[in-house]
């Protein structure tokens, strides 16, 4: 099992990264994705995450 975390705060750019990460994933099957979002806050900028969790 590997695990990959993605985060971004342009939501677009996040999915570019995303979608290249799991065509790009030879010979591995995507087991799971978790997106989580944190919202802005006086200190910081908004936020995307996202975690893909391939089996290989």
């Amino acid at each position: 099992m590997e695990v990959k975390f993605y985060e971004s705060d342009d939501l677009l750019g996040l999915e570019k990264k995303v979608n290249d990460a799991i065509k790009n994933a030879k010979s591995h099957e995507v087991n799971n994705i978790v997106f989580s979002y944190h919202q802005p806050t006086e200190t910081a900028n908004e936020l995307y995450i996202v975690m893909i969790v391939f089996e290989c």
